[in-house]
Order: C-alpha cells, then structure tokens, then sequence
C-alpha cells in the first residue's frame, strides 16, 4: 500500500490539523508505509481541487488516495484503520459532522444495510472529508468523466463535480458515491 495524502483547501489551515498531519507522517514513516502529501488550493471552487488531486494522483505511483478535508482534527490511529480497510475495500469513508449549526452529519443510507465483518456498512453518499480510495476507482471514473480545462490547467478529467437526483441538487461528494 502507498497512499497520497490529499488536502483541498481554500483558507487557513487549524494547527490542530496540522498537528493531526505531523502524527500521521511521522507514524506512517514509522511503519515503513510509502506516502506523498499534496495540498491543494483552488481558490474557492472544491471540485477544481479534488480533480486537480485525482489527476495528479493518476500521475503519480500511489494505489491509495486519501482525501483529508483542510478543517478535519483525527488521531494516527484513524488513518491506520482506514489504510487496513481500504486494503479490503476499495471506497472506505468516516462519517463527521458538517460545519453547520447546529451541527449534522452528511451521510445517506440506504433503507436496509447491514455491516460487514469489518464493522463498515453500504452507504449511497457522504461527505469525501475523510475517505480513502483505491486507484482502480480513481481510473475509472477518469476515464467516464468530462475533460475540462480550468484556468492555469491542462484538460483533466473533472471527476468530482456537482451533480443532480430528480430536482436536488448535490455537492462533489455525494455524487462521487
């Protein structure tokens, strides 16, 4: 397993953040895990972001992308987790909660589920904030997905975009699931 550390962002970085970056380098160092770290900044446009890091993550040799939202605080142990889950699946994502008040977490279920042996369940759709990916995902979805140029960019393929169900609107992140 090597993952790609990868931050959108569009304003200040908490220095618990930065903190909860520090651990994990240092611990996925410690345990002999290959990982880059990439954050990326596009002003205030989430989907340029993520598909700015999707496309350099196709560029590079990770087999992992794992998406860290730039406000998120978690402890070493919580990667480590998701690095072993991701070694058995290939989507695996935390649910927190929104920055909204009061507060509420974005996850959509379907009607029934049940866990796995891994303590993980299906879900239709939830934030990307804290989710691994494995690189088959990642190309498939690359090579499905529109080729747009963004100012400063060479085309890529724009995999997190907004999208719609019916007459709703939906952020980058449930219409990736």
């Amino acid at each position: 397993i090597s993952v790609l550390l990868a931050m959108p962002a569009h304003r200040d970085i908490s220095p618990f953040t930065v903190q909860s970056l520090l651990q994990t380098q240092h611990a996925l160092t410690a345990r002999g895990i290959p990982f880059d770290m990439e954050l990326h900044t596009a002003g205030s446009c989430i989907t340029v972001a993520r598909s700015r890091i999707a496309s350099n993550f196709l560029q590079g040799d990770n087999n992992k992308l794992f998406f860290i939202d730039s406000d998120m605080v978690w402890k070493v142990d919580d990667v480590l987790r998701m690095i072993a889950l991701s070694s058995v699946m290939d989507v695996v994502c935390a649910c927190y909660a929104a920055r909204s008040d009061p507060p509420k977490i974005l996850m959509s279920l379907p009607e029934e589920f049940e866990a796995n042996q891994y303590g993980c369940f299906p879900i239709d759709g939830a934030g990307l904030g804290f989710t691994i990916v494995s690189r088959p995902v990642i190309e498939q979805l690359a090579e499905k997905a529109p080729k747009l140029r963004f100012p400063g960019y060479e085309p890529m393929p724009h995999i997190f975009r907004f999208g719609e169900f019916g007459d709703e609107w939906m952020g980058e992140d449930i219409a990736f699931f």
